[in-house]
């Protein structure tokens, strides 16, 4: 293939490692950079690949067009237009997929995976790609501009993706002066996000005080009141917390575990300090057993019963295995979200809520967490229940609110 790519689309397009991304303001060329990248590779030796986009519409509107454009007409065996599925003639297949129900890419083996518009879909796509590459040891890259600090923006920052950022204007074809006007009309942060590829702040940010002061290094002091917070999930993930508090007040935060389809003996396990290995395959061990702490913090929704748990409620099922001391806590969210607020950054200027650097799952959820934008019907007091964010921030908030109250019944 002989194209005309930018110095960017180039540098992406050539990139040999395992997991890549094209980080780009619009219009800077990333879906048509994306689509060399995976038509090279499919050219190049027999394969079974993915393009996944948001939505169908996408696909058929940008993503089909571009490789009707690009791939050699020659290459091509066929094409279902009912199955969305392309053969080509050396043997390669390619698959063209909505990443608007994840669990749909169940069952694929794939050499490798094209996500565009990454920003815009649940993590739990990325997730699902990614499984489906490791018996073959296949590739990953995505293509997108930014939307705040999410879970793109998480692997670029641990290094997980090799990526490439491009602002609009670094796309030859693209008027300046259309950029100036943009300029003029956006709010500065919108207009850096959207046209110079950079990670903003979601602009409906829930803590938006949270910072990096808020992060230090944290060990567990035997003295302190520590806690273990809880939001109790199956297919979403179950989140604990474990957490101390200082006599003045302050609350922090020192170990994490968030993980789907956890059975309560596993919880259980975990609470106890025993070494687990977890659905995904990851090992942990809390660093503080359950008989060290002053109790379990959780929400309502560990009264009810689980058909996962049997019919029995979660609460039930940890009393069984020895697990008391459990606090359920409600109240209005709006109140407890002002609560932890108050922890991130009080009025007089002072922080009384730190996480340990280790975190990495809470601190993204601190950072990622927002409200919902333009969505009709959702009173904008409650922040997004995106599946994603929300578990360690419920988790988070059940025990800021509890810990606010005075005295309070214990369940045994």
């Amino acid at each position: 293939m002989h194209l005309s790519l930018s110095d960017k689309q180039r540098e992406f397009v050539s990139n040999k490692s395992r997991f890549s991304g094209f980080v780009g303001g619009v219009r800077s060329g990333k879906s048509f950079a994306g689509t060399v990248k995976c038509i090279r590779h499919a050219l190049r030796k027999r394969s079974v690949g993915a393009v996944v986009a948001p939505t169908y519409p996408m696909i058929r509107d940008v993503i089909l067009p571009l490789w009707r454009l690009l791939l050699p007409k020659k290459a091509v065996k066929k094409f279902s237009q009912t199955q969305n599925k392309l053969w080509l003639r050396n043997g390669s297949v390619i698959l063209f997929r909505s990443a608007e129900i994840p669990e749909r890419l169940y069952g694929l083996t794939l050499d490798y995976f094209h996500l565009d518009e990454a920003a815009i879909v649940d993590r739990k796509t990325w997730d699902t790609l990614y499984s489906r590459i490791i018996s073959t040891k296949g590739l990953g890259f995505i293509t997108t501009t930014p939307n705040g600090h999410n879970w793109v923006w998480e692997l670029v920052s641990n290094n997980i993706l090799t990526s490439v950022f491009a602002k609009t204007l670094d796309n030859p074809l693209i008027d300046p002066e259309e950029v100036e006007n943009a300029k003029k009309m956006l709010d500065p942060k919108f207009f850096r996000q959207q046209y110079e590829a950079s990670f903003e702040a979601y602009l409906g940010q829930v803590y938006d005080d949270f910072c990096d002061t808020n992060i230090r290094p944290i060990t567990p002091d035997a003295t302190l009141p520590i806690y273990v917070c809880a939001d109790f999930g199956w297919r979403n993930p179950t989140a604990l917390l474990w957490a101390q508090q200082r006599p003045d007040g302050t609350v922090e935060f020192f170990d994490e575990i968030v993980e789907s389809y956890m059975t309560p003996e596993m919880i259980c396990a975990i609470l106890k300090s025993e070494k687990v290995i977890l659905p995904s395959g990851k090992r942990f061990q809390a660093k503080v057993a359950f008989d060290e702490i002053d109790g379990l913090v959780t929400g309502f929704e560990a009264t009810q019963s689980r058909q996962e748990s049997g019919g029995f409620a979660m609460v039930d099922q940890l009393r069984r295995n020895g697990i008391d001391r459990i606090r359920i806590v409600g109240g209005s969210i709006v109140r407890g979200i002002f609560l932890v607020r108050a922890k991130i950054l009080s009025a007089s200027n002072k922080q009384k809520l730190f996480l340990d650097p280790s975190l990495k799952r809470l601190i993204a959820d601190f950072r990622g967490y927002h409200y919902p934008e333009g969505v009709i019907g959702k009173s904008s007091e409650l922040p997004e229940k995106d599946g994603v964010h929300d578990h360690t921030m419920d988790a988070m908030r059940y025990l800021i609110t509890m810990l606010d109250r005075d005295g309070g019944k214990w369940i045994v």
